[in-house]
């Protein structure tokens, strides 16, 4: 029997019917919710799925509990922890191989924690517990048939809706509308919720081209930068070229550049006015000047 185990990633949704069609392309179906004919458990960090007659629970294995959850146990494995040191890593692995037992032995027989112990001699002779330890988990299933772990993959879908993420981050800072559409891309959100986002954020004045390109460029010349180096990062913003402007003091700021290089070379000047945008006819004139 197979143990499809798959690692969520931070900020995405994960639904188990999605995850089955999409990446196991199994119908999920529940009856008074409970899955039929698979188990499933899942932990912040992790899902997992086995199909067949069987019982599943994973717990991550750094997971950590408070003393009174073991009043939720058989009195057989509470006699059994109270021989180990509470806190250390021998308790914990002890008490999440018990818990895994007990949750996948009532996802399959539906009897409850209390009413068995996974320490009786007649539940330790039945070879029905399998335990795995993998990527940081303890994985128990309860089954009579031999269980195999497989890492799925699955991109998991977008927790928030794409114009709300989107106002998240034009709220942090500025974007380009190419920028942002590329931005919503990585997250994953369809083509055309992208194409409507954009244009309403647009039509409400969240984002705007060429107020962007005016304020990264009033920027760039506060910092002593060149239209070059502003032509070249708005363009790859995609910016339109008719919105980029050329500022008109380019010799004024390449000029107090150098002078702020005090005994530097002339050539260590030039490829300092080089590597910040400025033009070559303006370094050229600058180095004119100061030699």
């Amino acid at each position: 029997m197979k143990i499809y185990l798959l690692k969520k990633e931070k900020g995405k949704k994960y639904e188990s019917k999605a995850i089955c069609e999409k990446a196991l392309h199994f119908d999920l179906k529940y009856a008074e919710d409970k899955p039929i004919g698979c188990s499933i458990s899942d932990t912040k960090n992790f899902w997992a799925i086995a199909i067949g007659n069987c019982g599943l629970d994973i717990e991550e294995s750094n997971r950590r509990v408070k003393p009174t959850i073991v009043k939720a146990l058989h009195n057989t494995e509470q006699k059994y922890l109270e021989g180990l040191s509470f806190g250390t890593s021998e308790w914990y692995k002890e008490f999440l191989y018990i818990w895994t037992a007990k949750e996948a032995y009532f996802k399959l027989t539906g009897v409850y924690f209390k009413q068995f112990s996974v320490l009786d001699d007649n539940m330790l002779m039945k070879p029905i517990f399998k335990h795995f330890e993998e990527k940081g988990l303890i994985i128990c299933l309860a089954s009579d048939e031999d269980g195999e772990i497989e890492c799925i993959k699955y991109a998991g879908a977008v927790s928030k809706p794409c114009f709300d993420y989107a106002a998240d981050l034009l709220s942090m800072k500025a974007y380009s509308k190419a920028d942002l559409i590329k931005k919503l891309k990585t997250k994953g959100y369809p083509e055309d919720d992208i194409i409507e986002c954009t244009n309403k954020m647009e039509e409400f004045g969240y984002i705007n081209d060429e107020e962007y390109a005016k304020r990264f460029a009033e920027n760039a010349v506060l910092n002593g930068k060149g239209n070059r180096y502003i032509s070249q990062k708005l363009s790859l913003s995609g910016i339109d070229r008719s919105l980029i402007p050329q500022p008109e003091d380019e010799y004024e700021r390449a000029l107090a550049v150098a002078e702020s290089m005090h005994g530097k070379k002339p050539e260590q000047i030039g490829r300092r006015l080089a590597s910040l945008g400025f033009a070559a006819n303006v370094v050229y004139k600058v180095l004119a000047k100061i030699r």
